[in-house]
């Protein structure tokens, strides 16, 4: 669960928690008032795919929402091994990656809102490795 308290001024504070909906108090104030955060839609890409060992594999991810993501990141991932392979600031970028061994290659990409105005959410493609070539 991701949480981020952001302080505001006159003690009054916000506390934002991923996939719930953000309630806001004021200090003073027995009253409290709801605003939900937009979903979002992370897609990601492969190009080429497939592709030969060694080969470079362009990756491209992409966040939508209602309200567009201004800050936040999206990490791409390796799904079997966590191993982080990049990290881009969204709400749309791309990274260069070579694979040293054959198989199916599951990634994701992973998006996380930076200011809780977004739902975090995630993408995934298979990339096909081959021995000797494409």
């Amino acid at each position: 669960m991701y949480v981020n308290v952001v302080r505001r001024a006159a003690l009054a504070s916000l506390i934002l928690i991923s996939g719930l909906t953000v309630v806001g108090l004021t200090a003073g104030s027995a009253s409290a008032s709801s605003r939900s955060a937009s979903n979002t839609v992370t897609k990601l890409r492969a190009t080429p795919n497939p592709v030969g060992v060694g080969q470079e594999v362009t990756l491209i991810a992409r966040v939508s929402a209602g309200q567009a993501p201004r800050s936040g990141s999206i990490v791409i991932f390796d799904s079997a091994s966590n191993r982080v392979l990049c990290t881009l600031s969204a709400p749309s970028g791309s990274c260069k990656v070579v694979f040293n061994s054959p198989g199916t290659k599951k990634l994701t990409a992973a998006f996380g809102s930076g200011n809780g105005a977004n739902l975090p959410s995630s993408g995934t493609v298979s990339v096909v490795v081959s021995q000797s070539g494409s």
